[in-house]
């Protein structure tokens, strides 16, 4: 995931930075092996037409996560270009390269990548004279503050999901050219499990906010089928497979392939 990206992340300081200013990413080059993305509960309404939506162990947490590719180290809704091809970025990538840091006292530190600092005349700068958030910095903090709100919600939704016993092993299965590989570690709701709820239970997932995640994680793993053939296109690599890649991202959720081939 993300934060298990190369490089250096640093505490932004308002004395250490005050001149200093940010590079831009020019495209999502930096997102080119991040196969799992974390996701917030407000990445939720985008997120379920446009990425399949999983749940993931790490330790004995369970984060909301968006499968990117199928194999470690591979970003399928990326471009050669480092363009995206997919309809919706998630809120994660979209706020690089920043990122908050909670502390054990329960504060946040953000955080910013270190080669994206440079002088105030190779960027946009950070910190005005006064000493201010830059505008750029102020809808970067923002955007932050809204992916913490949103995780408030999916780690309480998470933890009644697992407390529930409500999540099965996801194994993925894929070819590539004629050998069979599988991809483990992931975990989706079991739907059997979940027609047995009582109302009760029903109850309690609806009042924190994870039946939301439950519908977005069924609904979105529809979006495999895209995945799935942009992974066979990749693995055959020419520019005009490229560009078929790209319109597959693009219309392949308003059924623009489905033609009346009648009358």
């Amino acid at each position: 995931m993300l934060d298990k990206n190369d490089g250096q992340w640093i505490p932004l300081s308002k004395t250490e930075h005050a001149n200093l200013a940010l590079k831009l990413p020019e495209n999502f080059k930096f997102a080119r092996t991040i196969n799992l993305v974390r996701l917030s509960f407000w990445d939720l309404l985008n997120s379920v037409s446009a990425i399949p939506i999983l749940f993931k162990r790490v330790e004995e947490k369970i984060f909301l996560v968006g499968f990117l590719g199928l194999e470690t180290g591979q970003n399928l809704y990326l471009g050669k270009d480092g363009k995206w091809l997919g309809r919706y970025v998630p809120l994660a990538l979209q706020s690089y390269p920043f990122k908050l840091l909670k502390l054990s006292n329960g504060k946040h530190v953000v955080l910013i990548k270190k080669d994206h600092l440079v002088s105030e005349t190779e960027g946009v700068r950070l910190f005005l004279d006064n000493g201010a958030e830059s505008n750029l910095l102020k809808s970067r903090l923002e955007l932050l503050k809204k992916i913490e709100s949103g995780k408030t919600y999916t780690d309480r939704a998470c933890q009644l999901i697992n407390k529930l016993d409500l999540l099965k092993k996801y194994p993925i299965s894929y070819s590539v050219k004629t050998k069979k590989k599988n991809m483990s570690g992931l975990l989706s709701i079991d739907e059997e499990q979940f027609r047995q709820l009582t109302a009760v239970h029903l109850n309690q997932l609806q009042k924190n906010r994870a039946l939301d995640m439950i519908f977005a994680h069924f609904y979105s793993l529809t979006n495999f089928s895209i995945l799935q053939k942009q992974f066979s296109i990749v693995s055959n690599e020419t520019t005009e497979l490229q560009k078929i890649g790209r319109e597959i991202f693009e219309y392949e959720q308003m059924k623009e392939f489905n033609f009346d081939w009648s009358g």
